[in-house]
Formats: C-alpha cells, structure tokens, sequence
C-alpha cells in the first residue's frame, strides 16, 4: 500500500479527531498492510503514530462498501464524546487524492456516551 489513509471526525463542522494508518511499514514480523479476497487490510499491534490499530477496507458493489477503522492506546487523542451534538461527519482520506470516503451520523445516535458513539450512516 502506497499512500496513508487518514480518517477524519467532525462535529457540526468542526473537527474533533483524526488519526492516521501509514502507508507500507513492517508490524511485526510483516506488512502493517495486506491485500485480502474482499479489499485491503491494515493491522498494528503497537498502534500508528496516531493510534490507529486495525483498518478494512472491503469492495462491494455501489453503496455496499464497508469501512472500518479502529483506534485505541495513549497516542489517539479523543475528544469528550458526550459533547457531540451532531451532525456528525465521517471521511476517510486517501494520501494520493481521490477517492474520499464518507458518511453522516445525525442524533439521536444509537448510543453515545463520553467514551464511545456508535450509529450508522445515512
């Protein structure tokens, strides 16, 4: 994998976390990144710089694509959850241009706590 994929949060606009799967790299004993049946899979253990650990990028056909990318430790920075009043959008960046990634989550969520938000796009 050649380019960075960087997945941005907003909150009404404003923008309240970001972290980054870097492109190539060694984690562990193999490439952080690795092409699967379906898409692209991204694996560290001891998270990116910015505390991304696992990212899926899964093909399917118009509209049934699937995105995910999971975070965690110290190095991701987190905003108060329980402050997002919404709309809130969700981009995934690709480093080398097009194609951007995207979905709207509008209140009320499924759940939100300080910790966690979990809805599903519009």
């Amino acid at each position: 994998m050649s380019d960075d994929y960087a997945l941005c949060i907003y909150d009404a606009g404003d923008a309240i976390a970001s972290m980054v799967a870097d492109a190539g790299g060694i984690c562990g004993t193999g490439p952080c990144w690795k092409e699967t049946t379906t898409g692209f899979g991204y694996t560290n253990r001891t998270m990116s710089s910015s505390g991304a650990k696992t990212v899926k990028l899964k093909a399917g056909t118009a509209g049934k694509a699937t995105i995910s990318f999971q975070g965690c430790g110290a190095k991701l920075a987190m905003p108060d959850l329980s402050a997002v009043t919404g709309p809130v959008t969700v981009q995934l960046h690709r480093s080398g241009g097009a194609p951007c990634f995207g979905a709207t989550l509008a209140a009320p969520f499924l759940r939100s706590d300080a910790t966690q938000l979990i809805d599903k796009g519009e």
